[in-house]
C-alpha cells in the first residue's frame, strides 16, 4: 500500500481534477501574494497561459526566481497526480511531463479529466477511495443530527465566504451572488442526503433555510443591511434551488458515499477559489448610461437659470427615498462657465461636478470628482456600514441638455454615466438604474415646477414694467392676468 501511494498508485478523474484543480489554486494565490508583497505588481491567471515582455521567463530575474523556486513542490505534486491519473487510464507515464508546458497543460488536464478509467470500482480503489470508506463511520446516521448540521453549517461556510469576499478581497461578483448561494443550496442536500435517500422537498427547504440563517447572520453582524439584502435575495434564493437541484442526484437513490464527498470538497475548495480567481481575472466595470427626459412650459433661458442652481428641494413623496437611498436636497453653482463647479448636495454627502461643457441655455456637461455613498443601510441591529457603499456604485459624468420645442417650451434631458462594480452586472443594473432615474425625476421635476412659474411671474413683471397706455389693452391684461 505503502509505494502504491505515490507515482505507482492510480487516482480516477474525479479526484484528479479535485486535487489538481485545488493544487492550482493555491499555487495561484501564492503566486499573487508573493508578487503583491515582495515586487508591488499585479499578477493574473492568464500570466500563465499568455506570457508577454514583462512576464517571460527570459531574462531570469528575481519575480521569475521567485515563481520557480515556490513551484518546485506544486510541480512534483502535479506530476504525481498525473502518472497516477495515466495508470488508470492505462496510457505511457511520460506523457505527464507535457504538464510542464504552457498552453499544453491546459489541454493535457482536460484530457485526463475526461478520459475514463481502465479498471473496475473493486480493482482501482486507492488511499482517497479508502479515506472515503472510513469517513462514512464518523457520518451520524440520525436524520436530525443531519438535518441540523445541514441547516447551520451552511451559514457558517456562506459567512465565511462573504467576509472573504467583502473584507478581504473587496470584491462583490459572482462568486458572492453565485457561488455563495449555490453553496448554500448544495451544502444542506449533501449533508443531510447522507441520512439516506432523502426527499427533494425536504432538501429544498433546508437550503432555503439555510439561505435564511445566512441573510440574519449578515444582518446581525451588521455586514450588511436591510435594503440590499433583499435586493440580492431574489438572486441568491433562485441560484440555491439549482445548488439544490445539482445536487440532490448524489444523494437521491445512491449508496455511494464518494460522489457526494468529493461535490462537497468542490463546494468548499471552489467557492472561495471561485471568489479569489475572479478578483484577479475580472474585467474593468462597464460604464452605463441613464437618460431622463421632462417638457417644461417655459423658455431654455428660464429653464436654464433653474438647472445651474437651485433651492432646497421639498420633502420626498416618493417610498424608494425613505429606504435609505439618496436623493438631492439642492444645487449650488460657484462661478460660470466651462471651469466653473457645481455642488448638488444629497441626503448621504455632496457631488462635485466641474463644469466642462457650457453652452448658454442649451447644454451643461459635467465630470463628477467626488461621490457620496449611495445610500444609507437599514439596519434593526445597529448602524452597518458595508464597504459597498464606498466605490462601488460611481458616477463619473453628468449633463443636462435643453431643445427648444414650439410655443416656447423646453424638452429638459438629464443623462448619468455611471458604472457599478458588482456581479452579475445585468442583474444589479435593473435596480441601479430605476434608482437614477428616480433621482433624475425629483431633481427635473424641480427644475419643471420652477421654471414653469418663475416663467409665469416674469411675463407678469415684465408687461407690469410697461404698463398699457388705454383702457382696451388695460382689460385685455387683466384678463390675461386672471387666465
Amino acid at each position: 500500500m505503502k509505494r502504491n501511494f505515490w507515482w505507482r498508485g492510480k487516482t480516477r478523474p474525479w479526484p484528479f481534477a479535485i486535487l489538481t484543480l485545488f493544487l492550482a489554486l493555491n499555487k495561484h494565490f501564492l503566486d499573487d501574494w508573493t508578487a503583491r508583497t515582495f515586487f508591488g505588481r499585479d499578477w493574473s491567471i492568464l500570466n500563465y497561459l499568455i506570457p508577454d515582455g514583462s512576464h517571460s521567463l527570459l531574462p531570469l530575474n528575481g519575480f521569475h526566481l521567485m515563481l520557480v523556486l515556490t513551484g518546485l513542490p506544486f510541480a512534483l505534486a502535479f506530476l504525481t497526480l498525473a502518472i497516477r491519473r495515466l495508470n488508470d487510464a492505462e496510457l505511457p507515464r511520460f506523457v505527464a511531463w507535457l504538464l510542464l508546458m504552457p498552453i499544453v497543460n491546459v489541454l493535457l488536464f482536460a484530457l485526463l479529466c475526461l478520459l475514463p478509467s481502465r479498471y473496475p470500482d473493486d480493482e482501482s480503489e486507492d488511499e482517497l477511495s479508502r479515506l472515503t470508506r472510513t469517513f462514512r463511520r464518523l457520518i451520524p446516521r440520525s436524520r436530525w443530527v443531519l438535518g441540523i448540521a445541514a441547516v447551520f453549517g451552511s451559514p457558517i461556510f456562506a459567512i465565511a465566504m462573504t467576509q472573504l469576499s467583502t473584507n478581504t478581497v473587496n470584491d462583490y461578483g459572482w462568486g458572492l451572488f453565485v457561488g455563495v448561494p449555490f453553496a448554500c443550496g448544495a451544502i444542506p442536500t449533501l449533508i443531510f442526503g447522507m441520512s439516506g435517500q432523502p426527499k427533494f422537498s425536504t432538501c429544498l427547504g433546508l437550503s432555503q433555510l439555510s439561505l435564511f440563517i445566512t441573510a440574519f447572520g449578515l444582518l446581525a453582524s451588521r455586514c450588511e443591511g436591510v435594503i440590499c439584502l433583499l435586493m440580492a435575495y431574489p438572486l441568491a434564493a433562485t441560484v440555491t434551488f439549482f445548488g439544490a437541484l445539482a445536487a440532490y442526484p448524489l444523494v437521491a437513490g445512491t449508496k455511494r458515499l464518494s460522489d457526494p464527498l468529493w461535490m462537497l470538497l468542490v463546494v468548499l475548495v471552489g467557492t472561495p477559489g471561485m471568489i479569489v480567481m475572479e478578483k484577479s481575472i475580472k474585467p474593468g466595470p462597464t460604464v452605463f448610461a441613464v437618460t431622463t427626459s421632462v417638457e417644461i412650459d417655459a423658455p431654455p433661458d428660464v429653464v436654464w437659470q433653474n438647472v445651474i442652481s437651485f433651492g432646497d428641494l421639498p420633502v420626498p413623496q416618493e417610498w424608494i427615498f425613505h429606504t435609505g437611498v439618496a436623493y438631492p436636497v439642492r444645487a449650488e453653482m460657484r462661478g460660470r462657465g466651462v471651469g466653473a463647479v457645481r455642488h448638488c448636495v444629497f441626503t448621504t454627502g455632496t457631488f462635485v461636478e466641474p463644469i466642462t461643457v457650457w453652452q448658454e441655455s442649451r447644454l451643461l456637461r459635467f465630470s463628477v470628482t467626488k461621490n457620496p455613498p449611495p445610500m444609507r443601510e437599514l439596519s434593526f441591529l445597529g448602524e452597518s456600514h458595508p464597504p459597498h457603499l464606498h466605490g462601488f456604485l460611481v458616477s463619473h459624468q453628468g449633463q443636462f441638455r435643453l431643445v427648444a420645442l414650439l410655443g416656447g417650451r423646453t424638452l429638459l434631458e438629464g443623462t448619468t454615466w455611471y458604472q457599478h462594480s458588482m456581479g452579475p452586472e445585468w442583474y444589479w443594473r435593473l435596480f441601479s438604474d430605476r434608482i437614477i432615474h428616480a433621482i433624475h425625476l425629483r431633481a427635473l421635476g424641480h427644475v419643471k415646477s420652477l421654471s414653469e412659474d418663475g416663467s409665469t411671474m416674469q411675463s407678469v413683471t415684465g408687461r407690469i414694467a410697461n404698463p398699457p397706455n388705454d383702457c382696451g389693452t388695460l382689460k385685455r391684461f387683466e384678463r390675461l392676468i386672471w387666465q
